[in-house]
């Protein structure tokens, strides 16, 4: 149990700080995880969060493997008028 815990005790993150204080941009944060983990909701709660901090953001809908999160996407910047960007794969088997 004690080993498994140890793997999420992390300090805290100034995003904000951390934003303001990079010299090259963009600053980019990437979530990765699971299907159904709650990757998109926690991406339009972060881009209305530094949104309300006055901070540039803009989205990047990039997932190759369900076509409905970068609808669900688009929406939520549709919602927080962010511009969002639409990458799409063409990955061909052969």
């Amino acid at each position: 149990k004690e080993s498994i815990e140890g793997l999420f005790s992390v300090e805290g993150v100034d995003v904000l700080k951390q934003i303001k204080a990079k010299k090259d941009k963009p600053y980019v944060i990437v979530f990765v995880g699971v299907n159904g983990s709650g990757k998109t909701t926690s991406i339009a709660k972060m881009a209305h969060y530094l949104k309300k901090h006055n901070i540039s953001v803009a989205l990047s809908a990039s997932d190759t493997f369900r076509a409905a999160s970068i609808e669900q996407l688009k929406e939520w910047g549709h919602k927080l008028d962010i511009n969002v960007i639409i990458i799409i794969y063409k990955i061909s088997l052969f």
